[in-house]
């Protein structure tokens, strides 16, 4: 049965800078999937790999996260922000959720509204990948709270 991954920025990293925490089992699980199966990224991935290069210590790492990037271009599919009706109920819904849900993996504590806008990308990729019926790829922590009260919503921790 063929699957789509979407590969949040955590996983990018991952992937495609070998010092990166779970690089070896990002780039064992990528080569283990089922040549049908498609991979992808969101262009807000591509924004935050950007504003890191930008933020760059030296200009060693920040060629380097532009060689990174430019990789991904060439390797992924990039998709755009979901802009359609139901794509923006998504957002809103995963947001006040989130910001609300007293989840067992964040110790029963709320994040709030402040906590939650600095989410706002990872639940757009979040969002991304509902619409795109994807897997995302993430090991932040945020997948499997997003999990706990959206059972549309699919992710894989290829780290754990």
């Amino acid at each position: 049965m063929k699957k789509k991954y979407l590969l949040d920025t955590c996983a990018l990293i991952s992937l495609k800078k070998n010092y990166a925490d779970g690089h070896e089992q990002h780039v064992a699980r990528l080569s283990s999937l089922n040549d049908e199966d498609e991979v992808c990224t969101s262009i807000l991935s591509i924004y935050e790999l950007s504003a890191g290069a930008n933020h760059a210590p030296n200009l060693q790492i920040e060629n380097d996260t532009r060689q990174v990037i430019q990789s991904i271009r060439n390797e992924f599919e990039i998709l755009p922000v979901p802009m359609e009706k139901e794509a923006t109920e998504i957002f809103g819904a995963l947001k006040e959720l989130y910001k609300d849900w007293e989840s067992p993996v964040l110790n029963k504590k709320k994040l709030g509204s402040k906590a939650i806008n600095r989410q706002s990308i990872d639940l757009l990729i979040a969002t991304t990948a509902i619409r795109n019926k994807a897997i995302l790829v993430t090991s932040d922590i945020m997948g499997a709270v997003i999990k706990e009260f959206c059972s549309r919503f699919r992710y894989e921790n290829w780290i754990k």
